[in-house]
């Protein structure tokens, strides 16, 4: 894939779906470098690694945000973020992109909402698959 595909899709899907999750599944090829925030555990493999990056939010809480709201990640960093596990020079290339979402209240028993509920996150510009109200940086 290449940087504009890349891009693309995120775009796409982070507008589908903004409360979604994804993650990465990846090849580490033989002498690349095994990841890791520890550098005592960073080493080269001796055969070829599938890995997976572990499940990423779309749209992410963070500090500086009420907490009924959630930051959309920009395009750029969804290209840097791909491009760390897509790096020639440490062997690793990704393979493929899975993305996931939650199932919407309304289908969920104990979800069971109101009709002042449903207007207020509409009143508020919420999402309707998480609550959240969703703030798009670009």
């Amino acid at each position: 894939m290449k940087a504009n595909d890349v891009i693309q899709f995120f775009r796409f899907m982070k507008t589908i779906v903004p409360g979604g999750r994804y993650l990465y599944n990846y090849l580490i090829e033989k002498g690349g470098r095994y990841p890791s925030d520890d550098p005592r555990k960073q080493y080269k493999l001796q055969s070829d690694m599938i890995a997976n990056s572990g499940y990423m939010d779309f749209c992410q809480n963070r500090g500086d945000i009420p907490g009924d709201s959630c930051l959309l990640l920009t395009d750029l960093e969804f290209y840097e973020e791909w491009a760390g596990y897509n790096d020639r020079s440490q062997g690793k290339t990704v393979l493929e992109c899975w993305v996931t979402y939650p199932r919407p209240k309304w289908e969920v028993e104990h979800y069971h909402l109101t009709p002042e509920e449903i207007a207020d996150d509409i009143r508020r510009g919420a999402d309707p698959v998480t609550g959240k109200k969703v703030i798009w940086q670009d």
